[in-house]
């Protein structure tokens, strides 16, 4: 079953418009995988927390760049770059931990069902 199988063609109708039919019971669905089980990371679950991390830190300086610009100060100084690297290793800190304490339900501070 693919994405977008789900889009079916109707007679009477031109060809490049489709509507999506709804689902009856006892229709066949592929099951989602499953997150990483409650306390456990994965490679993907510290993929996407660097990814986080490199956002935040890329927005956080821009933010602050600007900041500095209009007030008509140094671009950077050792000050700000040392708070965007906090901001982004607070950020993969927060994400991993939302992970970390996730089951693979996403429900959150709830252990693995049986």
């Amino acid at each position: 079953m693919g994405l977008f199988d789900f889009l079916k063609k109707k007679k009477n109708v031109a060809p490049d418009q489709y509507i999506a039919e709804p689902m009856k019971p006892g229709d066949a669905v592929e099951p989602v995988p499953p997150d990483s089980p409650f306390g456990h990371l994965n490679f993907k679950d510290l993929l996407h927390g660097c990814i986080t991390a490199f956002g935040t830190s890329l927005f956080g300086g821009l933010i602050l760049l600007i900041g500095n610009v209009v007030k008509g100060e140094a671009a950077f100084s050792s000050i700000s770059l040392t708070n965007i690297a906090l901001l982004g290793v607070a950020a993969a800190i927060a994400y991993l931990n939302k992970k970390l304490f996730t089951n693979s339900e996403n429900k959150f501070g709830k252990k693995e069902p049986k």
